[in-house]
């Protein structure tokens, strides 16, 4: 009996075969290792990142000593809020956090619109400005929602020198072009805006501003921790942020997240210059994949040193890969978000072949 038969399907079969089974048991196991190793890791970034953008040390100016905090040229429609603002501050923070604060209110010029405290607005705008001969700061606003904002700038401004400073996560510098440069000012947005409805939830009156950032530092938090990050941000600390940061992920990842951040608050979808809406979802894309990597490659480090255990790691993976949104809201245009990392992620520890690999 002759039985014929076509190689080249039996083959294209056989390699099938083979590519289901490395896909469906060999693949997990190797992820496994990876992520015991340090956590999942990313592509190499797509974007180029600016050589010259290094953080600097924000602690070396001479702190004054402590003392009562004093009041700058504050009008009366403001002055009951800023006690308020300074006093809640006092409770909550020890006087190190408080230094900025110190320095800079007693030469800061408040302006408010008459009828602000009235207006709750959700168009309402607000401005911090430090003056580069550190004299005279001014914060403007148009409603009360927005002087607490504002009021946390006031409290993390360090000014270095006349070529340097610093708010809160934000530094910026001025080069041989005459020009100022920043990095970290989405993060630092983001996380005035979170401390704000952290600390004056019942006072704003109104929801989030700085959604998006806010989402991302929240999830940098949960990794960093709570009373770590606030006293970073008080203390305008930038590169304590970034080597908290690289404890977990590479300084180039680290990078990428600060300057990701900021193209995408700085992006106006009307400017000719302006990311296409694919650059938008690829830049959205990565920031999701080196937060994942942050939170698993600290959780498998709880896990390998018996912190937590594997129920936890599964439980606490879970929950933070659900806490992505599958929208995203930017200067007014929404973008559908893939989650590819934290798909992948959750590919692997439902994989029944998964094990996690001390």
């Amino acid at each position: 009996m002759v039985i014929n038969f076509d190689l080249d399907k039996v083959l294209n079969t056989v390699a099938n075969i083979i590519l289901g089974a490395y896909r469906v048991f060999f693949f997990p196991v190797v992820l496994a290792h990876k992520m015991a190793d340090g956590g999942l890791k990313l592509k190499k970034a797509e974007i180029t990142v600016d050589a010259k953008l290094k953080f600097k040390d924000s602690q070396s100016i001479e702190n004054p000593e402590k003392e009562e905090i004093e009041f700058g040229q504050i009008d009366a429609l403001s002055r009951k809020n800023v006690r308020l603002f300074v006093n809640r501050l006092i409770e909550n923070f020890s006087p190190d956090c408080l230094i900025n604060l110190q320095r800079n209110l007693k030469n800061t010029k408040i302006n408010t619109e008459f009828f602000y405290n009235l207006y709750h607005g959700i168009d309402s705008s607000g401005h911090f400005k430090a003056r580069e001969d550190g004299k005279i700061n001014r914060v403007e606003v148009d409603s009360r929602p927005v002087l607490f904002h504002e009021l946390f700038h006031v409290a993390t401004h360090r000014r270095i020198s006349d070529s340097l400073e610093f708010d809160g996560f934000e530094q910026e510098e001025k080069r041989e072009d005459g020009k100022w440069h920043s990095l970290g000012s989405a993060l630092n947005e983001g996380y005035t805006e979170l401390m704000t409805d952290r600390y004056f939830k019942k006072e704003k009156l109104k929801g989030l501003s700085y959604e998006y950032q806010v989402s991302v530092v929240r999830k940098i938090e949960q990794v960093i921790g709570r009373d770590k990050m606030e006293q970073l941000y008080l203390t305008s600390n930038p590169k304590g942020l970034f080597d908290a940061l690289t404890m977990y992920i590479s300084e180039v990842e680290a990078k990428i997240l600060f300057f990701n951040n900021d193209r995408l608050l700085l992006n106006k979808p009307s400017k000719k210059n302006a990311m296409s809406e694919e650059d938008v979802k690829k830049t959205l894309e990565e920031i999701d994949r080196i937060l994942v990597n942050l939170f698993v490659t600290k959780e498998t480090r709880r896990l390998n040193n018996q912190e937590i255990s594997e129920d936890e790691y599964r439980e606490n993976i879970t929950d933070f890969t659900q806490s992505f949104a599958k929208e995203v809201e930017l200067n007014g245009h929404k973008y559908q978000v893939s989650n590819k990392a934290c798909e992948e992620t959750m590919a692997v520890l439902n994989n029944p072949m998964f094990r996690h690999v001390r």
